[in-house]
């Protein structure tokens, strides 16, 4: 017998069939009834091993055979250094290397990575633990801090190195020696660096200079980092070093030619215990940045604002007239992300996490310090421990700087402007959300948890795809996702969903073909009941835990049972995914799920979705929140005489969810009204018009501009621009810490609000996959006009509109301008402001084409690409008929033209 972690909060447990094969039966209920026995009878380890474990009843177990033991994995490519060398707790090592070529250098390459000998943790918790930390190795090239990493690898079948170009770096220097220099810290006292530095010559000579022990000294600091004093300062999620930083011990010169140290030659090591591969992502970017402000607000306390958010670290400089006097003198360091008050940083924060390092001072030239691990953070306090010393000091001098790390981010890959400056302001906060808080992969936050949640990655990864035309993070991070998953129910079911999104942004469903063992089951439709079709679980906590909607507060006061409209509605559009990617014997499970969410789930007299089953009255599951409704509207599983009613009841709630509730919200929003929805939405052209059914975009875009905080409701709810007023640069892990007491400012998660802008304001989506064939169909009430540009991997996708004119009905008359990339066609639609019984006309580049009636919208044929941007808008005359009903209408320039040409010929 033995047992084996699974790839979740839970476990798996695992035995052998052979000895007992009754206990190998494949009805489940019976093996959770049977869970504790078999505790008892089968695991022979102690009772605290057990706790460790974290075996409870119900949590997930499988019965297999016991594995082969093999032979351990051999190294496979990559750096071929002839050594590694030990990373103990904090360490440098660093080389110096004979410049001969300088003059001929054509190019340079590092090749680096540090990473744990002996076998790598497999379970979630010990993986995710691991890769918490970032800087198991800082590289320095000359006196450059060039790369931080090497972070998460795609699984633990290899470790990931880093490719850095430090052509420049190298050039830049002075002298004929280059300094290598390696910093790093991890827990694991067997980590080792490894690296190698390929100098290319015009001539075509490859000079490799790697971590050969004979070249390579090497120090233990951590007496210089203070180790002694490590706390937990993440909110008891992971530890981080304090980093008490003593001037005094620290090698300042280590990085200068000729340093004279007085270093231990480095120790070379076996190699590292599984294959070196490149990282499928691309190598993090560091920079430097100086406060906007620095404020002294007493003798010897500081306070600096950088402006923004940021994940790095401090650089601090301190010298004085009489540097002597400073000699052991202390400073306390904290950092935060948001004010307690006026020039007071935040401390603890409202993550808890506790960023705070205390710095001693040393007598004999400048002290200075830069932190080795990065925090996420915007202010920051300085306070020295004895303001007595630092009078005998004289003049004190400051050089406060932040080395920032950070994904690579394009300024040119997309932009958006609206002549809303509330709308421009929010679509910037979500973009330096992505641009600033990202590293390799997705997270939830890098302040509190760092841990890759999928609904968080999956909003980010969509809104990423929209603003970037680098495809492998979002992929690096689903694939990380799908081999950790987290513990909620509908995380695992999103798993489909971000193989979908992938495949649509692409063209590619290899992410799906990898991991189809692990995604099909994970809809849950394995859990439909042969005698009402609904997916219905043994309880909402098994085998995993139901969330909806998260804080807790957020959730419109859903009553979970064992039979939940969201994990229904997330079960019948994942296996519609699936099918649509080819997966057989995925349709007729989704349509199973609907009809009997139709006959189940529906509340006829309330014209709205119920929490569970509508008559299930005693267990509380006829509740109608508007999570019901939404979900079931987002993923376009309403029919069509159910529509008005469920989408009139989604309106009046407002923003009754939380920052991730908000993207299923506007899913439903603006997807009601979608000329491109799979279902009978084409049909419906009857009801398009009415108000009351599809209102252009009107609830969501209130929702969009809105500045509510939600500091005056019970519930918190609030807006993108509450965040801004509540200072954030970045957006909130909440609305408020009304709604959330531990929340971040610094969430990529919370970024609904820029694919509502994308994909439903602007009315961007792709039809095919990998955008062959894609939509424009905007949805602008109240905005007069804006222009952005998105990416895809055929081209740039830009768009603009001009509101001309509004009729009675708030039907706007817009012209459409696209910019169509080469190999693709585009659907052209904007809102129909024809009478009944006109024939359906549009202007495409000046010239009267018939055009389609969709959802009250007249829509193009599939355009093609143009030496122009397509424009598209109404015939003349509707427009001046409007705006003569409307007595104020700003046209264009080239329609002004057309009117005064128009009426001198008549």
């Amino acid at each position: 017998m033995w047992f084996e972690r699974f790839n979740d909060s839970t476990k798996h447990f695992i035995t052998n069939c052979k000895e007992h094969p009754e206990w190998c039966a494949s009805d489940e209920e019976r093996c959770i009834n049977d869970l504790p026995s078999w505790f008892a009878a089968c695991v022979p380890v102690t009772i605290e091993h057990l706790n460790d474990l974290h075996f409870t009843q119900g949590d997930n177990f499988t019965c297999a055979e016991e594995p082969p033991v093999g032979p351990s994995p051999s190294p496979g490519p990559g750096p071929t250094a002839g050594a590694v060398f030990n990373i103990s707790s904090f360490a440098m090592a660093r080389t110096e290397i004979d410049l001969l070529t300088k003059g001929a250098l054509q190019s340079a390459l590092v090749f680096v990575t540090a990473a744990p000998y002996g076998p790598l943790p497999d379970s979630h918790g010990d993986a995710v633990h691991l890769h918490r930390l970032l800087a198991q190795y800082k590289l320095y090239v000359g006196q450059a801090l060039v790369g931080i990493g090497p972070g998460r690898a795609d699984d633990n079948a290899s470790i990931v190195y880093d490719t850095f170009d430090v052509t420049a770096q190298v050039e830049e220097q002075s002298g004929d020696r280059l300094v290598l220099g390696l910093q790093g810290y991890n827990t694991n006292p067997n980590t080792r660096f490894v690296l190698e530095l390929h100098l290319m010559c015009s001539n075509g000579t490859r000079i490799v200079h790697g971590t050969n022990a004979n070249q390579w000294t090497a120090r233990d600091v951590s007496d210089a980092f203070g180790l002694s004093d490590l706390t937990q300062t993440t909110g008891g999620y992971f530890e981080q070093p304090q980093e008490n930083i003593d001037a005094r011990i620290f090698p300042h010169d280590w990085l200068h030619p000729e340093f004279a140290g007085g270093w231990e030659a480095a120790v070379a090591q076996p190699p590292l215990p599984l294959p070196l591969v490149a990282k499928t992502t691309q190598a993090l970017v560091v920079d430097e940045i100086r406060p906007t402000a620095v404020t002294q607000t007493g003798r010897g306390t500081y306070f600096f604002d950088f402006g923004h958010e940021l994940m790095g670290g401090i650089r601090l400089a301190v010298s004085a007239a009489n540097t002597a006097a400073l000699d052991g003198q202390t400073a306390v360091l904290h950092l935060g992300e948001s004010l307690s008050a006026s020039n007071t940083v935040r401390y603890p924060m409202y993550t808890s996490n506790r960023y705070q390092s205390v710095l001693t001072m040393r007598g004999n030239g400048t002290s200075s310090f830069e932190h080795h691990e990065y925090s996420e953070f915007r202010f920051g306090s300085l306070e020295f421990t004895d303001p007595a010393a630092l009078a005998a000091a004289g003049d004190l001098s400051l050089d406060i700087r932040a080395w920032t790390v950070r994904y690579p981010w394009s300024e040119t890959d997309s932009s958006f402007e609206s002549s809303n400056s509330t709308l421009s302001d929010v679509f910037t906060l979500c973009s330096d959300t992505l641009k600033i808080t990202s590293l390799d992969t997705y997270t939830d936050s890098n302040t509190r948890e760092r841990l890759p949640y999928e609904l968080d990655g999956y909003i980010a990864a969509k809104s990423r795809y929209l603003l970037q035309r680098d495809l492998a993070w979002p992929r690096h991070s689903f694939s990380y996702n799908i081999l950790y998953p987290t513990w909620p129910t509908e995380w695992h079911q999103i798993q489909s969903k971000m193989c979908h999104l992938d495949w649509k942004m692409s063209g590619q469903h290899d992410l799906l073909e990898r991991y189809r063992e692990i995604i099909i089951p994970n809809t849950f439709a394995r859990f439909i009941s042969n005698s009402t079709g609904l997916v219905t679980k043994p309880s909402p906590d098994l085998p995993t835990k139901d969330i909806v909607d998260w804080p807790m507060n957020s959730r419109d006061g859903y009553v979970f049972t064992r039979v939940n409209t969201v994990v229904n509605a997330y079960a019948a559009q994942t296996t519609a995914m699936l099918a649509e990617m080819g997966i057989g014997g995925q349709q007729q499970l989704s349509k199973t799920i609907v009809d009997a969410m139709q006959v189940y789930l529906f509340d006829s007299s309330k014209g709205r979705y119920c929490d569970g089953r509508c008559d299930d009255v005693a267990e509380g599951a006829n509740h109608t929140s508007l999570h019901a409704s939404m979900f079931a509207l987002a993923f376009d599983l309403v029919p069509e005489d159910r529509i008005a009613s469920t989408v009139k009841w989604v309106r009046t709630r407002g923003m009754a969810c939380s920052v991730y509730g908000a993207f299923p919200l506007f899913e439903a929003l603006f997807g009601v009204g979608a000329v491109d929805r799979n279902t009978s939405y084409s049909t419906r052209t009857a009801q398009a018009k009415d108000p009351a059914f599809y209102d252009f975009g009107s609830s969501a875009v209130a929702l969009l501009t809105s500045c509510d905080t939600g500091e005056s409701s019970d519930e918190g709810f609030g807006s993108w621009c509450g965040m801004l007023k509540q200072n954030a640069t970045c957006a909130m892990e909440a609305w408020n810490p009304k709604q959330k007491p531990n929340l971040s400012f610094s969430h990529p998660g919370a970024t609904a609000a820029l694919i509502a802008i994308v994909q439903g304001l602007m009315g961007i989506r792709p039809l095919l996959p990998g955008y062959a064939e894609f939509v424009v169909q905007p949805q602008p009430s109240g905005i007069a006009s804006a222009r952005i540009r998105t990416p895809t991997l055929r081209g740039f996708i830009t768009v603009s509109f001009t509101t001309l004119a509004v009729d009675a009905s708030g039907t706007p008359a817009l012209q459409l301008n696209v910019t169509i990339p080469a190999n693709t066609q585009a659907l052209l639609c904007i809102p129909d402001i024809s009478l009944v019984g006109e024939a359906p006309q549009l202007l495409v580049d000046g010239v009267a084409m018939s055009a389609s009636r969709r959802m009250g919208y007249l829509c193009s044929a599939l355009l093609g690409a143009a030496t122009h941007p397509r424009s598209i808008r109404p015939l003349l005359h509707e427009v001046l008929r409007i705006s003569t009903n409307q007595l104020q209408v700003d046209l264009p320039t080239s329609l002004q033209e057309e009117t005064i040409s128009r009426n001198t010929a008549i």
